[in-house]
């Protein structure tokens, strides 16, 4: 008889195409894995993968098969939500994607409210970049996406949370600003740190200072880094300066730091934050769950929820 777990090993192999790396994904032994795989091509009569392909690679047979296997267990998880919901409350699995610029700021406001608030929610939660955890929704390995919009992706339901004001944070060896609010055309790009290529900070911090340069560097330093906390660091050491988002600068706004952060002029740059979902959604209980929990935890002197004053600033 044909089980969940192996379909659920038949496409992480397809997924992996590496029986070590799927099975580690899967969280079972690899030995585990290959033996039940072998069932199911018994069960079938016939190989599933062509293992001597390395990769290894679907049979013809295999991919018509592994299609159908993922259409099963989408079912299944559809008949379990459906059984969740029937009995009342919110419980389930939620899986969720947050920008890696915003994740490290918001989580820690809301995830212990919200699991003794929904104790009978499992919450999966991924942080990583747009582009990444996009094709995740899209491939239904995420239910929801937390992210800078706008989005123009039409095949998306958009669900708007709050705006974010941008800030610049100088280092003190910089020569410092003459005003306490900016524009942004008092930015000089050449001292600007940028995180790498791929995350949406960044782009918006080069349409912000006008820069259309591509490779930037400080001092003869290509710099590549994905994390907002060493673009802090370098400033605090005493390198240029850098665009940070509202809920990034809990912390800088306390003591003699607080002179080194600057805000700029009406209307004050920002980005949107944006939940974004598949049309076809079964835990919506879930995701309006998710949604006030992280309405409650952000402290409006930080963010703002509504557009009036403020200039979006475009990925």
């Amino acid at each position: 008889m044909i089980s969940f777990t192996q379909l659920e090993y038949l496409v992480a192999v397809d997924k992996f195409r590496h029986f070590r790396r799927a099975s580690e994904a899967c969280l079972v032994t690899q030995p585990t894995l290959s033996m039940q795989l072998q069932k199911l091509e018994e069960e079938l009569g016939g190989a599933l993968f062509d293992r001597s392909r390395k990769p290894v690679i679907p049979t013809d047979r295999g991919k018509l098969i592994i299609e159908q296997a993922k259409v099963v267990l989408e079912q299944r998880d559809v008949l379990q939500d459906l059984a969740g919901q029937s009995e009342g409350g919110v419980r389930g699995t939620l899986r969720v994607g947050l920008i890696a610029t915003l994740a490290p700021y918001l989580l820690p406001r809301m995830l212990t409210h919200f699991t003794e608030l929904y104790p009978k929610v499992q919450l999966l939660v991924e942080e990583s970049k747009t582009e990444v955890l996009l094709r995740k929704l899209n491939d239904e390995e995420l239910d929801a996406v937390v992210c800078a919009g706008p989005l123009p992706d039409s095949d998306l339901q958009k669900k708007h949370l709050f705006y974010e004001k941008f800030y610049v944070y100088s280092s003190s060896r910089v020569k410092q600003f003459k005003k306490s609010t900016l524009k942004p055309s008092d930015l000089d790009p050449s001292k600007m740190w940028h995180l790498d290529e791929g995350h949406c900070l960044r782009e918006q911090s080069l349409k912000l200072c006008s820069s259309k340069q591509k490779q930037l560097s400080i001092n003869n330093i290509d710099l590549r880094v994905d994390t907002l906390e060493t673009l802090k660091n370098l400033v605090s050491s005493g390198e240029g300066y850098t665009l940070l988002p509202a809920l990034s600068l809990d912390y800088l706004f306390s003591g003699s730091v607080s002179k080194k952060v600057y805000s700029f002029e009406a209307p004050q740059p920002a980005r949107q934050i944006v939940l974004v979902y598949k049309r076809k959604q079964l835990k919506m209980k879930l995701i309006e769950a998710f949604v006030d929990e992280v309405l409650r935890a952000v402290p409006e002197k930080r963010v703002s929820f509504s557009r009036q004053g403020l200039r979006v600033v475009a990925i």
